[in-house]
């Protein structure tokens, strides 16, 4: 937990009374702008995407900022807004909301996730309070439910706080969920986000004068492999840190340079040899890594190299080459967690004319299959950062399916578009960034991408997350011993569960389709004890997933009937996993909406949480033309469900504002809103979007 005495927290906070006070004075000078309660036309924009109306209302309004207000114990305000694709139906999170800049860490092999996927490291070049404002970027942390947003401040060396803003470039550990590692001049650095961003010098490098990056992410045997910026002056070092291995330790560091001087390769230069284009593991150190000689930022050299382990030259062999006649050129790989199969755009082989995204077995360069139809996706980024081997993410620039994400099935048997990404449409300043990199998370259940949709210009992005599927519900759940006393039930993980947070258990008391909850809270272990039982009575019970993220199992485990008898009783498998649809009642109305203003264009919105225990988060709608639609277009946020306060800092400073409030559940169920201003009755129906039939979005 952090220490919310630290003298920067204690900082922030005094600013933030101090800003807070002026906006009371400011408050004080203009109570006449929204003392009368009045609805006005409901502006439409001319230009609106995935139905955000509101959102892209804002969007034109030049407004700073009050970030004081917005940062509360060292944490900001969610900036979360959860909506869903117009055209594929798939959840969308916007996970970031500000005028600068947002990204993941500007690679296209790394995954912004830790290892269990409860916590997401993000870029961004905001304003922070109480340090100076400089356009550069800064390091950030948040829950992996898309809370408890903050900077990472690490503390404990020299340079403590410089290191991270100037590696640009984190990697999470692949056995601690808490560790984030940065390169540095004089060495290896880490930062340790469960002890108040403790940083420690893991390995010291030698070359001091010699920038180092980390440019893949860890090996899945936790070996970490640095490089030295290209640099014409020098040929640059490749280290490999094995993590495993005690520091000082023989095996611990190995590094040598890339002066290899490969000769007599088409379509390969010596004079390349000093930069690189692209360097990445394949998934085990074992099986050495790929490397991609030429400029970094432009098309590298259409060779690749496989490295071994100790950098020998000798061994040094061509990983992929479009001169070659038999193998087909990578273009963008990505290897599965077993470091066999790769997934990239191309031909699956030279000359086969079946271009798309390919999936090969790397170590015996044999084709496995094409995964999408011929000219449907060409060119772009994959990502299978996680460790389901059945499914694969690609962000194609071309063809059919070109400005969306697209998940594929590895056995060949489903490929298609479940959201766009509208990035890159503004027309102005294309940033390198502003494309729509995918990265998976680590069960693969959803994908996090850039977009510069709700941005002025396309050199600024904000972070997106969309939801590919949701967890696997555990297996094999079944009774370890039924008696009156209670039923005990049990079960086991489901192999691809590593974000998985805890479970939660079902039950039917007459039939196998009336299931209801009945652990009182997530459950961590994998068994459940049921006192709640009767003698001459059955009951059916089942069990979801729910991950880190908030994402609940949309159909539950296999299901058991117990039978409760006044003896021993006994249990029997009663239907295989696959039912949903369970849940279709909504949570109850939030209470007691409280809206103060706090300075123009700036409200604080309060209430009482519903009694429902499974309420994911709130969805908070807005409108100047009266109570706003419970609908897309008038979604402004969508904080956490263990919030009860939001800060709306871009209402228009010229109308009225007018908010409905509402709680979604983990099934997706949403309840009626509660309104401000407030009706006598609070149950009158909303008004309707106006001005929007007719006005489809581009």
């Amino acid at each position: 937990m952090r220490n919310s005495v630290e003298p920067g927290k204690l900082r922030h906070e005094k600013q933030r009374l101090v800003v807070l006070t002026c906006y009371i004075l400011s408050l004080l000078l203009s109570l006449g702008t929204a003392s009368t309660l009045s609805a006005v036309p409901d502006p439409v924009p001319s230009t609106y995407y995935q139905d955000l109306v509101e959102l892209f209302n804002r969007k034109s309004m030049a407004i700073q900022k009050p970030s004081e207000l917005l940062v509360e114990g060292g944490y900001w305000q969610s900036e979360k807004v959860i909506f869903h694709d117009v055209e594929y139906g798939s959840e969308v999170w916007r996970l970031s909301n500000d005028p600068d800049y947002t990204r993941h860490h500007n690679t296209v092999n790394k995954t912004p996730w830790n290892r269990d996927g409860s916590l997401i490291s993000l870029f961004s070049s905001r304003y922070v309070p109480g340090l100076p404002h400089t356009g550069w970027f800064r390091f950030f942390v948040m829950d992996g439910n898309g809370n408890r947003f903050r900077l990472l401040e690490p503390h404990g060396v020299p340079n403590a706080t410089l290191i991270p803003d100037y590696a640009a470039i984190t990697a999470w550990d692949r056995t601690n969920r808490a560790l984030m590692y940065f390169a540095y001049f004089d060495g290896l650095y880490s930062v340790d986000v469960s002890a108040s961003d403790l940083m420690t010098l893991v390995e010291p490098l030698p070359f001091t004068d010699r920038r180092k990056v980390i440019t893949t992410y860890l090996s899945e045997d936790n070996v970490l492999l640095v490089n030295e910026k290209s640099s014409s002056s020098y040929f640059f070092n490749i280290y490999m840190i094995d993590l495993k291995e005690a520091p000082g330790s023989p095996g611990r560091l190995i590094y040598y340079s890339t002066d290899f001087n490969i000769t007599d390769v088409e379509g390969h230069s010596v004079e390349n040899e000093w930069r690189y284009h692209d360097l990445m593991f394949m998934r085990k150190s074992t099986n050495s890594f790929s490397l991609n000689f030429g400029p970094s930022g432009d098309v590298g050299e259409y060779v690749t190299f496989e490295i071994p382990y100790d950098g020998n030259a000798d061994d040094v062999t061509i990983a992929f080459t479009q001169y070659d006649p038999v193998l087909p050129y990578y273009s963008h790989p990505f290897w599965g967690a077993d470091g066999r199969q790769v997934v990239y755009f191309g031909e699956s082989s030279r000359g086969a004319n079946d271009w798309g995204l390919q999936l090969r077995d790397h170590l015996t360069q044999t084709p496995v299959r094409t995964l999408t139809p011929r000219l449907k996706a060409g060119g772009g980024h994959t990502a299978w950062d996680g460790y389901d081997p059945d499914w694969v993410f690609a962000s194609p620039t071309s063809w059919d399916w070109s400005g969306t994400i697209i998940k594929a099935k590895t056995d060949g048997s489903y490929s298609a578009p479940f959201v766009r990404t509208y990035t890159r449409l503004n027309g102005v300043s294309p940033d390198y960034s502003s494309y729509a990199r995918p990265a998976q998370s680590p069960d693969g259940t959803k994908v996090l991408f850039t977009s510069s949709m709700l941005q002025n210009a396309d050199d600024k992005t904000d972070v997106y997350i969309a939801v590919a599927k949701r967890p696997y519900p555990p297996r094999n759940v079944r009774g370890s011993s039924v008696s009156q006393s209670g039923v005990l039930i049990a079960w086991g993980a489901h192999d691809v569960s590593r974000e998985v947070k805890g479970y939660h258990v079902y039950r039917s008391v007459d039939s196998d389709n009336n299931f209801s909850e009945i652990s009182p809270g997530l459950v961590t272990s994998q068994e459940y004890l049921d006192t709640g039982v009767a003698a001459g009575h059955s009951y059916y019970y089942a069990v979801t997933s729910e991950e880190h993220s908030g994402l609940e199992s949309d159909y539950l485990s296999n299901v058991i009937r117990a039978d409760v008898s006044t003896g021993p009783g006994n249990w029997q498998n009663h239907r295989d996993e696959g039912q949903s649809g369970w849940d279709t009642i909504p949570p109850g109305r939030v209470a007691r909406l409280q809206v103060s203003q706090l300075a123009p264009g700036v409200y604080e919105l309060s209430w009482e949480r519903p009694a429902d225990n499974d309420v994911r988060y709130y969805n908070i709608y807005y409108s100047v033309a009266g109570h706003p639609a419970r609908d897309q277009r008038r979604l402004i946020a969508s904080p956490g469900g263990l919030t009860a306060r939001y800060v709306d800092w871009q209402a228009n400073p010229s109308y009225s504002p007018f908010y409905g409030v509402t709680a979604v559940d983990r099934a997706g169920n949403e309840s009626a809103a509660a309104y401000y201003p407030p009706t006598q009755t609070d149950t009158t129906p909303p008004a309707p979007v106006g001005d929007l039939e007719g006005s489809s979005s581009p």
